[in-house]
C-alpha cells in the first residue's frame, strides 16, 4: 500500500525514531515486501503517486512517498541519508546531488512550465503582461527562490525582464513553493501568481482559479529529472521505477498532469 510521509517533518521525525544515527532505517525488522522511499516536490506528487500505484501493481513491493518543497526535500536527502528516489522541481538540484555523488543516475521523465494564475474568471482581466505584478492595483504573491524550485523559475523569469527586485519589494508577501501560490490566490492574499502550469490540471483547484499561459521564450520549459540515490537498499528496484516513469504507460500518466506532452 502507497504512505506518505511529509517531508517538512522528515528530518525531525527521523531524529527523534533513531537518536543521532540518521544512516541506518529504522530497526523494525525486515519488511515482508521490498520498500522504496521517493522524496517528491509538492507540484509532482499526484503524477508520482500514480507512477508508485502502478508500479506496485507490476512489482512485489511498496512504495513511501515524502513531499514538500524542493528546498525541503533537497535538504531531507541530506539530513536523513536514506532513502532510493529524489525528485525534485528543478534540475538544478539533482545536478547539485550528483556533484557530491548522493545521486548516482537520472532520467528525465518530463518538464515543469511556469504559468500567471488568478482567480477563477479572472475578475481583473489581467493578461501574460509581466508588467503587471509592478501594478498598485494587482495584490501579488511570490515564491521564496530559496525555499522550492517555482521560487528560482520566478526569480529567473523577472530577473529577466529587469522587475524581480521590485516586484520582491511589492509583494504581499514571499510562500514557500507551489502549494503556497495556490492557497495565495483561494485565500484572495493575491490577485496574481506565478506558478507552475501544472496547477491546472489539479481538479481540486480548478474551479478557483485559471491558468493564462506565458510565451515560452518568456517561461522555458525545465526538465524534470529523477534521481537515484546511493544510499538505496534496492538499486536494482529504483531502476525499475524509473524505467516505469519513463515508459509509455509513466508518459500518459504525466501528461495527465500536465508535465509531458
Amino acid at each position: 500500500m502507497l504512505r506518505y510521509v511529509l517531508s517538512v517533518y522528515f528530518a525531525l521525525w527521523f531524529g527523534l525514531l533513531c537518536g543521532c544515527d540518521m544512516q541506518q532505517y529504522p530497526d523494525f525488522g525486515e519488511p515482508e515486501k521490498p520498500q522504496l522511499l521517493i522524496y517528491s516536490g509538492m507540484t509532482m506528487l499526484p503524477a508520482v503517486t500514480e507512477v508508485a500505484a502502478l508500479f506496485e501493481e507490476q512489482n512485489d513491493c511498496e512504495v513511501k512517498i515524502t513531499f514538500g518543497s524542493s528546498g525541503h526535500i533537497y535538504t531531507s536527502v541530506q539530513a536523513n541519508q536514506i532513502g532510493d528516489i529524489f525528485f525534485p522541481g528543478s534540475v538544478g538540484y539533482i545536478e547539485q546531488l550528483q556533484g557530491v555523488g548522493v545521486v548516482t543516475d537520472s532520467v528525465e521523465v518530463g518538464y515543469n512550465q511556469a504559468a500567471i494564475f488568478v482567480a477563477k474568471g479572472n475578475p481583473l482581466q489581467i493578461t501574460a503582461d509581466l508588467s503587471l505584478l509592478l501594478s498598485d492595483s494587482i495584490n501579488v504573491v511570490i515564491a521564496n527562490p530559496t525555499t522550492g524550485a517555482i521560487g528560482r523559475e520566478i526569480k529567473k523569469i523577472l530577473d529577466a525582464q529587469g522587475i524581480y527586485d521590485q516586484v520582491a519589494v511589492q509583494a504581499q508577501y514571499l510562500t514557500t513553493g507551489f502549494a503556497g501560490l495556490i492557497q495565495a490566490i483561494e485565500s484572495h492574499d493575491a490577485d496574481l501568481v506565478i506558478n507552475w502550469r501544472a496547477a491546472e490540471f489539479s481538479p481540486e483547484h480548478q474551479s478557483t482559479m485559471e491558468m493564462i499561459s506565458l510565451p515560452e521564450e518568456v517561461a522555458a520549459k525545465q526538465r524534470l529529472v529523477m534521481g537515484a540515490l546511493k544510499y538505496s537498499r534496492h538499486p536494482e528496484l529504483v531502476q525499475s521505477f524509473l524505467a516505469v516513469a519513463c515508459s509509455k504507460q509513466g508518459q500518459a500518466i504525466f501528461a495527465k498532469y500536465g508535465m509531458a506532452d
